[in-house]
């Protein structure tokens, strides 16, 4: 019986997995330019941008998406080399993001950007596991 009982769980088990692979392969990759408006509408609720403030960002959050698509085709399997660029075009995005805020709002994006920069990721941003310790 207890094998019986053991066996239904395994095949439950292998079910949920393989079907949770499927629904991941399955799901349509979103389109950069809904991407960066939705990236770009969180922002505006979190750092209280204006309409143009927000079409501004929008703009620039499109412009470096592509830049790093680019970037992760070209890099190939060269993880470093994409590591490193990657960083450089964050640096060189947030240099124009702070032109388009204000001091208050650059201040806001500083302590929060983890959590806005990264809702592309399904909420999942590096420094999440390191760094954020209580002790």
């Amino acid at each position: 019986m207890k094998i019986q009982l053991m066996g239904k769980l395994a095949v439950i088990g292998l079910f949920l997995l393989f079907s949770q692979t499927l629904f991941a392969q399955q799901r349509p990759s979103m389109d950069p330019a809904e991407t960066a408006k939705e990236q770009a509408s969180r922002m505006k609720s979190a750092l209280q941008l204006s309409d143009e403030q927000t079409a501004k960002v929008e703009e620039l959050n499109l412009k470096y998406m592509n830049k790093m698509k680019e970037h992760r085709a070209s890099s190939g399997e060269d993880r470093s080399k994409m590591r490193q660029q990657m960083q450089v075009m964050q640096g060189e995005k947030e240099s124009e993001l702070k032109s388009i805020l204000n001091e208050e709002q650059w201040q806001v994006y500083q302590s929060k950007k983890d959590e806005l920069g990264k809702g592309e990721r399904n909420g999942g941003g590096k420094g999440r596991s390191k760094g954020k310790s209580s002790q």
